[in-house]
């Protein structure tokens, strides 16, 4: 009998070992549990962050379109601009001509002018020794 008592009592502390290696094991799953969830919970937020990054990739895409096709709109309108710019710049030089031109055509007229209001004062002066 002693040796069945000292194998009942081997056995037992064998179930004893067995009972700690389970308890082990089950804190280890709770403890791998427990970072498979937090994984999962890094993984969502992940995706959402990959997500929300997705879509301002396409809005930064969808801006940069926009300025583009804004930025030839202004070279446009900018060339335009620099068309009527010479427009005017040919018309200021035409003006000018112009000007010059009257400006010959009116210095003889002046000059008439002044001749005719000297020969006018002669005949008023001829007018009056005639009185």
């Amino acid at each position: 009998m002693p040796r069945s008592i000292q194998y009942c009592s081997s056995r037992i502390r064998s179930l004893d070992r067995v009972i700690l290696k389970q308890k082990h094991f089950e804190g280890r799953m709770k403890e791998l549990e427990l970072k498979e969830g937090q994984l999962e919970g890094k993984l969502k937020e992940r995706e959402l962050n990959e997500r929300e990054f997705k879509g301002q990739v396409i809005d930064l895409a969808s801006k940069q379109n926009y300025y583009k096709s804004r930025m030839k709109e202004l070279e446009s309108k900018e060339k335009q601009h620099e068309g009527r710019v010479m427009e005017l710049e040919s018309k200021k030089k035409q003006f000018e001509r112009d000007m010059e031109e009257f400006k010959l055509k009116v210095k003889p007229l002046k000059e008439q002018v002044m001749e005719l209001a000297s020969k006018e004062k002669q005949l008023d002066g001829q007018v009056k020794e005639l009185e």
